[in-house]
């Protein structure tokens, strides 16, 4: 785990994807302005490396798939080096909500009471 502790320009680097606050869920796509002499951004979800780019000539941008992270709060860093100093970095927090979407439910509403265990009900649609 990389010690996070000196930036040359904290405000050169900007998350714009996921937004601070926001919920995410699934693969997310990581977008990140970076400085001018910046070589490689490296992303960190509460300080475990995630991923990094190392191109940045279309921008910089990395993948995550939250798919294993337990839902709740997150702190999601970037920090962009030029291959000798930490230039930047920027912290966002980020809700993770992977819990399974229900499915429909049913409700048996009649007979209401004194169903006798021989008597059947029959569910379709």
């Amino acid at each position: 785990m990389a010690k996070l502790l000196y930036w040359n320009d904290p405000s050169a680097l900007a998350i714009s994807i996921p937004a601070d606050s926001s919920k995410i869920s699934g693969t997310v796509p990581i977008q990140i302005t970076a400085p001018a002499a910046a070589t490689t951004v490296q992303c960190y979800l509460d300080g475990e490396f995630i991923g990094e780019e190392a191109k940045g000539s279309d921008g910089w941008a990395v993948s995550w798939n939250t798919v294993g992270v337990t839902d709740g709060p997150h702190t999601l860093v970037a920090v962009a080096t030029d291959g000798t100093a930490q230039l930047a970095g920027e912290a966002v927090l980020v809700g993770v909500n992977n819990a399974k979407q229900m499915g429909p439910s049913v409700r048996i509403t009649q007979p209401v009471y004194y169903l006798s265990d021989t008597a059947s009900v029959s569910v379709s649609g």
